[in-house]
């Protein structure tokens, strides 16, 4: 288990993401309005670097593989309910730059997500 926990461990900041994605958006202000659809569509993006990284990470089959397998799949559930919420709540109505917006749907990796929510 604790193998898990340090080939998961880069997953664990998702979260701290998730918030820097939205305040990056709202700090951009200028460019397009965000609407529910765009919510979803990083929502969609975000769910498939997600899938990568475990992808990545996951240990091999086995009882093991199958709970941490389980484990990881659920997180993403709460990680893409919780970016759903939050763009809602906070973001769609509000102006952003298109470049910030580009960059969140072009990312193809938690890391390039990463990178778009930096100033």
């Amino acid at each position: 288990m604790s193998g898990m926990r340090h080939r998961t461990s880069h997953l664990v900041p998702l979260r701290h993401l998730l918030v820097l994605c939205g305040a990056s958006l709202v700090a951009a202000g200028c460019g397009k309005t965000i609407t529910d659809s765009d919510c979803q569509m990083v929502g969609e993006r975000l769910q498939r670097a997600w899938n990568e990284e475990i992808r990545k990470a996951a240990p091999p089959q086995g009882t093991a593989g199958t709970k941490a397998s389980g484990l990881l799949l659920s997180e993403e559930e709460r990680l893409v309910t919780d970016w759903m919420a939050e763009c809602k709540r906070d973001l769609t109505g509000k102006r952003v730059a298109q470049r910030e917006l580009d960059c969140l749907l072009g990312a193809t990796s938690l890391e390039q997500l990463s990178k778009c929510a930096r100033p």
